[in-house]
């Protein structure tokens, strides 16, 4: 099989800690950056762009998120003409301005979104999600609405976001971001580190392949043109679609899935483009994008499972600790003591648990239930 620049790039980084999973998913987003909107697969009633959304998850300062993050940004800015890089807490109406800066000397008004800690960036801004989410589909024009500006355009709207985060914070978003931006985003989970190396470094045969992988880079910047299939590549596609792609699922994921078809094209888009200018998709760029993005979903039940874990297990601690502050508390005083975090129905619940496994006790006093720690 020809080496293509998804191959450099992981021998590139076979010295550094993160996982090669970041690294691989990591390329195809610089790819994708790389790309803007020049190429494109036309899918009759819209046209569907590379650009991708990409999530690495992974624990605090285990899994070397920030570093993966931190070679994309190096790899862009070596390859690009002022690229327009947001990797700070932004306001729509910068976000806008930035895309229209990079407007100015491309062909696209493209934006690339590197925010090692996604939850800093996204925190308690619903206008910028809501724009988020409909920049994904690369509008021309986009159009929003700004405080004090109202209505701003921008032409030929472009956005790759690469992010990370951690388990716990996921439970944060899903529930504000549904099926919206959260279908959108391919979530990358890694538990921990393939090999540990105590000093890191960049061999002679490295700094060769970071020279090539700048090349292919530079040649896949100046790209355009509408992706076709190879009459393979077509058999293959129209048959997983009609006859295997599930495009509902449970809860959150539901959103996701049902783009997952355009995920899956997008991603094809990259690997094609790594491998040669031909602007075609065959058999094995889809197969390999399929099995990506399975390895992807599996884990990405798994995150949401401990998200979720470590929630309840935040919120059974908040319970013991409020029992534990007072010789016995009464039922009506602890919802009002939780009640900025949970729900009445949720509290009664996590004390059904504490009972069940002995940790409090509960007692009838004048008529009114109270609870203490157990000794």
């Amino acid at each position: 099989m020809k080496e293509t620049l998804v191959h450099k790039w992981l021998k590139y980084t076979e010295n550094q800690e993160s996982p090669s999973h970041y690294h691989l998913w990591c390329a195809l987003f610089t790819i994708a950056a790389i790309l803007e909107r020049r190429v494109y697969i036309d899918r009759a009633f819209y046209t569907l762009y590379p650009n991708l959304y990409i999530v690495l998850v992974g624990p605090s300062a285990k899994t070397r998120k920030s570093t993966a993050i931190g070679i994309v940004e190096k790899f862009i800015r070596a390859s690009l003409e002022e690229p327009a890089v947001i990797s700070q807490k932004i306001t729509t109406q910068a976000l806008i301005l930035a895309l229209k800066e990079r407007g100015k000397v491309a062909d696209c008004a493209a934006g690339i979104v590197l925010a090692s800690e996604l939850d800093v960036f996204l925190r308690g801004d619903d206008e910028l999600i809501r724009d988020l989410t409909q920049l994904y589909d690369c509008p021309d024009p986009f159009e929003a609405r700004t405080i004090g500006r109202g209505k701003d355009t921008c032409p030929k709207a472009c956005l790759n976001i690469l992010g990370g985060t951690t388990p716990d914070w996921m439970s944060v978003p899903i529930s504000a971001l549904g099926g919206g931006l959260f279908g959108r985003i391919i979530f990358v989970y890694q538990d921990s580190v393939e090999r540990r190396i105590a000093f890191p470094f960049i061999s002679k045969e490295a700094k060769v392949l970071k020279e090539e992988i700048i090349e292919r880079l530079k040649k896949i910047s100046v790209l355009e043109g509408e992706f076709t299939f190879s009459s393979e590549g077509r058999t293959w596609f129209t048959d997983w679609y009609e006859e295997v792609l599930v495009l509902e699922g449970d809860g959150e994921i539901t959103g996701y899935l049902g783009r997952k078809h355009d995920s899956l094209l997008k991603v094809s888009m990259g690997l094609s483009v790594a491998e040669s200018d031909s602007l075609v998709l065959d058999t094995h760029h889809l197969e390999t994008s399929l099995n990506l993005l399975n390895e992807n979903e599996k884990k990405m039940g798994e995150v949401l499972q401990l998200a979720q874990t470590t929630i309840s297990g935040r919120n059974i601690s908040k319970v013991q600790r409020a029992i534990s502050k007072e010789t016995e508390i009464t039922h009506s005083t602890l919802l009002t003591r939780l009640s900025y975090c949970m729900n009445s129905e949720e509290i009664k619940g996590l004390i059904e648990h504490l009972k069940e496994s002995n940790e409090i006790e509960e007692s009838v006093v004048e008529g009114k239930k109270v609870y203490r720690k157990k000794d």
